[in-house]
């Protein structure tokens, strides 16, 4: 089976049923946390859990967080097309005057929505 995305498609976390290989033939993307481009080859064993898919052009429209440890909830507010993210880490926190996809709110800035 071959899959083709948009370069701007982001693809959430899920599993199979079956075991797969994904063979990556063009452009390069984030399956969770490691990297993958062309020629890149990734194995999933039937029920369990991967991603999400991140394209490299989606994940550019992110600041870089001063504490790579956080990239990560910026990653998945975004590939879950969140509208809010909500968090008391100051690292996230101090981006959020910046222009992103969503908006980064204390529990308190969200409760008062």
């Amino acid at each position: 089976m071959s899959v083709i995305s948009p370069p701007d498609f982001v693809t959430p976390a899920h599993f199979h049923d079956v075991n797969q290989f994904q063979l990556f033939v063009q452009g390069s993307a984030r399956i969770g946390t490691h990297k993958v481009g062309v020629g890149s080859v990734h194995y999933a064993e039937a029920g369990t859990p991967y991603g999400p898919i991140v394209p490299e052009a989606e994940r550019a429209q992110l600041p870089a967080c001063r504490d790579p440890d956080d990239q990560k909830f910026l990653e998945a507010a975004l590939a879950a097309r969140a509208e809010f993210l909500v968090t008391k880490d100051r690292a996230l926190l101090d981006l959020a005057k910046r222009a992103l996809p969503f908006s980064i709110l204390t529990p308190e800035g969200f409760a008062a929505l």
